[in-house]
């Protein structure tokens, strides 16, 4: 995550531990495509509250 303040941008690193229901088979592509849609879901989650917040 990046955001910039008083002119000077700042990169975060950002860790969530998140699970997701995969085969034991499961291709690098498969556990990528897991991955993104728990974030897009974290994401959706956040928003959500930032929007019940203003």
């Amino acid at each position: 995550m990046s955001e910039t303040r008083d002119g000077r941008e700042q990169t975060h690193e950002l860790t969530i531990s998140v699970w997701a229901d995969l085969a034991s088979d499961a291709s690098a592509g498969d556990i990528d495509m897991a991955l993104m849609l728990k974030a897009a879901d974290i994401v959706g989650r956040l928003k959500a509250k930032l929007e019940v917040a203003d």
